[in-house]
């Protein structure tokens, strides 16, 4: 469940204005390869209210530019109340920069990012003080009493290696390995269906017939790509369906900037 009174045009966090800066690295799950990114301001995302999951549709079935301009069409039809701001990233894994002759260029060193090291659990620090002072006392008894001296300092001297072991023995941690942070996330299922793109096509119809009322006459490209999505929802190809859907909107938004 989700605090619907989180407010999403408040900044919660940024980067401030000093030369080195900490990543912020906290998500719900690890980066994978092909993975999409959306930023944007509540000019877009507030219009698709409810209907989040289109969001994620819409990028997974066209590519970047395509998809990105669809969404600003779409959230202008919603209403578009406000400014519409959109930055989508692709990550498409580890990438090294070359030269022209092929050899492999140094990346700067503000692209190497220093993952942090584990936190040292309270119990670990407690073992090093309390093994340390064993071993501590110890070494002073063993000048007086031997066995006793030796009784005492090597447990202690065991306990605190361990300890030390534990503490500067830890690597540092793997990017996005894990989840960082309490920030509200929701998961949504990008999967096209049926109802998804009979939303597009009456989305489109409304459109285009607005479009003839205004007297737009090109419409060929998008009555044209139209016709394909129709097709493809007839033998439930449902992604190449509502690919073609936001393209032909697309298409009619284009004719009527003229």
């Amino acid at each position: 469940p989700i605090d619907e009174t989180v407010q999403k045009n408040v900044i919660t966090r940024c980067l401030g204005v000093s030369p080195d800066v900490r990543v912020d690295i906290e998500g719900p799950m690890p980066i994978q390869q092909g993975d999409i990114f959306l930023l944007c301001s509540d000019g877009l995302c507030g219009q698709f209210e409810g209907k989040e999951a289109d969001m994620g549709r819409i990028l997974s079935i066209l590519p970047l530019p395509e998809a990105t301009q669809g969404l600003v069409d779409l959230a202008n039809l919603y209403g578009g109340p406000d400014n519409i701001t959109v930055t989508t990233v692709k990550y498409l894994g580890p990438q090294q920069a070359v030269k022209k002759n092929g050899e492999a260029e140094p990346v700067a060193p503000a692209a190497q990012t220093q993952m942090p090291r584990p936190a040292v659990p309270v119990w670990i620090w407690n073992l090093l003080a309390g093994t340390g002072l064993l071993l501590f006392l110890g070494l002073i008894l063993l000048g007086f009493w031997p066995m006793l001296g030796l009784v005492l300092a090597v447990p202690g001297a065991a306990g605190a290696g361990f300890a030390a072991f534990r503490i500067f023995g830890r690597k540092p941690l793997k990017p996005f390995s894990r989840r960082s942070g309490k920030g509200p996330y929701r998961s949504y299922s990008a999967e096209c269906d049926a109802e998804f793109c009979l939303n597009l096509r009456k989305t489109f119809s409304e459109l285009r017939s607005g479009a003839v009322g205004q007297g737009v006459t090109e419409l060929q490209e998008a009555e044209k790509l139209a016709r394909t999505a129709n097709r493809a929802l007839e033998e439930k190809k449902f992604d190449e369906s509502a690919k073609h859907f936001v393209l032909a909107i697309s298409s009619v938004w284009r004719a009527l900037a003229g």
